[in-house]
This record gives structure tokens, C-alpha cells and sequence, in this order.
């Protein structure tokens, strides 16, 4: 599913990354993807590896791994995380890597989606079933609403509701 690394070649071909400007947004060429989290794997575990929304960006990339290239997907575009039905938010896209066949436990060629810190939590309105591999955004940006992650759930910005997400009871 993922990892993270720090102090690696990855490091250094990331540190100059700079934010896609709105010209960039506007333009259409952004190919954002989504990914699962699968509930199995659990919230918690994958809060916990570093660097969630809100936090101070460490310095230590992590990755996605996918079986296959997302052909559209360049660096600086978004990756977005999926779970439990729900989009919980998306980092930027630093770096795109592969691990050949023999390197991989599994025995398999994988391409590795890096980022670094800064996630963002964000949410939409729709119900997004789970799914395995990557899928292109279908929705607009604009269609977003914010999240806050306080180190135990997510709510709504703004919004007095309860949370959306706790790490004790899943979705409400």
C-alpha cells in the first residue's frame, strides 16, 4: 500500500517542488487520482506514519503504491485518499517511481507515488465506494468543503455537526 523513507535520492529531487499555481488549476491539465485506504489497514495505523493535515511537514516522503502508471499523472498533481466511503483529503505529488520485480515482497513491478508533508483534509458531498489500484477525480474542485484533523477526527470547517471520522468509531 505505502511506505515512507527519509534521507533518500527522492529528497533530493523533491525539496524544490514548488505549489501549482491557479493558472495551473484553471488551465484543465491537472489528472488528480484517488486511492483507497482500506478500512483493514484502519485509520489510526495510517494517521500515525506522519505527517497528517495540519501538521508540520516533517521532511519524510511517503509513498503510494499502485500497480500500474497512472498515464495523465504529473508531478504536482493531487492524490487524493478515500475512506470508508469517504474522501478524507489529498497530498501533492512529488516524485514518481518505480520498484522492479525482485524488490518488491510480493514479487511484482510497482510504481510508487511520493509526497512529502502538507496533506490537506478536505471532503465532498457524494459517497465514494472503495476500489482497489487508482481512479481519476470526477469531481470539481470547487465541489471541496474543508476538514479538520485534530489528531483523533475529522470534522466539518466551520460547522457545528459532529464529526465526520473518529478513530474509535468510523464513519458517522
Amino acid at each position: 500500500m505505502g511506505g515512507r523513507e527519509s534521507g533518500s535520492e527522492h529528497d533530493e529531487a523533491c525539496s524544490n517542488w514548488k505549489c501549482p499555481d491557479d493558472a495551473y488549476e484553471k488551465s484543465g491539465i491537472a489528472m488528480d487520482i484517488c486511492v483507497t485506504l482500506p478500512k483493514k489497514f484502519g485509520l489510526k495505523k495510517w494517521m500515525a506514519e506522519g505527517d497528517a493535515p495540519g501538521t508540520p511537514d516533517t521532511g519524510t516522503l511517503y509513498y503510494w503504491s499502485v500497480a500500474s502508471r497512472p498515464k495523465k499523472l504529473e508531478v504536482g498533481d493531487r492524490v487524493y485518499v478515500v475512506y470508508d466511503g469517504r474522501l478524507i483529503g489529498y497530498s501533492i505529488l512529488v516524485s514518481i517511481g518505480v520498484r522492479v520485480r525482485g524488490e518488491d515482497p510480493i514479487g511484482r513491478s510497482q510504481y510508487l507515488l511520493w509526497r512529502r508533508g502538507g496533506a490537506v483534509a478536505c471532503t465532498i458531498p457524494q459517497h465514494i465506494f472503495g476500489f482497489q489500484g487508482y481512479r481519476y477525480r470526477f469531481w470539481n474542485r470547487s465541489e471541496e468543503k474543508a476538514l479538520l484533523w485534530d489528531g483523533y477526527k475529522f470534522t466539518r470547517k466551520g460547522s457545528s455537526a459532529t464529526h465526520l471520522y473518529s478513530l474509535g468509531s468510523g464513519a458517522l
